[in-house]
């Protein structure tokens, strides 16, 4: 176990706001080793384990490590931002190594990947705004975003919305989003 240390490697603009930019820095460590337990840690990533590529959104920004220690950044408005949250990222990675023997590294493969339109069906769809977003499918994409819980939908706390509550606490459970309380 060490201290991960960092370099920027290049900024770039950023694809999805030309008013912003991107930045790729390269972590000095054993970050290949660690992508499985990233991944279990943190339940809405994407690991693609034959790539070596582990993807997660952080607000607006898409972070990527690769297993050469490459980190990429998106959606940064300075060079300030990048390095804040470039150890960001590096303070979880070091939290993940320091818990790894209470971490299942093969977790993240037990997950079901959920899309939006699987969650979608089964909202109301009523766009009722009850939850604090204007739209069911903005509620869908901040849920598998983690920035939104189930509970907040209000009309599927009624009993004519059982079932589809059941089946959305099913789903979140399988994709790791939810615990399973049983």
């Amino acid at each position: 176990m060490g201290s991960f240390k960092w370099v920027l490697v290049e900024t770039l603009p950023c694809i999805a706001d030309s008013r912003k930019i991107r930045a790729i820095y390269r972590l000095e460590g054993d970050v290949q080793s660690l992508l499985p337990y990233l991944a279990s840690d943190r339940p809405s990533s994407n690991y693609n384990e034959g790539a070596r590529v582990l993807s997660y959104k952080s607000e607006q920004r898409i972070i990527s490590i690769d297993g050469d220690g490459n980190v990429g950044i998106t959606q940064l408005t300075d060079l300030d931002e990048a390095e804040r949250v470039i150890k960001e990222v590096v303070d979880w990675i070091e939290d993940v190594e320091k818990r790894k023997n209470e971490i299942d590294p093969e977790e993240y493969k037990k997950r079901r990947r959920v899309g939006i339109v699987d969650l979608l069906r089964l909202l109301p769809r009523s766009n009722c705004g009850k939850c604090g977003f204007p739209t069911c499918m903005a509620f869908a994409v901040e849920i598998l975003e983690g920035r939104a819980q189930i509970e907040s939908c209000q009309p599927l706390s009624h009993e004519s919305n059982k079932s589809a509550r059941e089946k959305i606490d099913s789903l979140l459970i399988q994709a790791g989003l939810k615990r399973d309380k049983r």
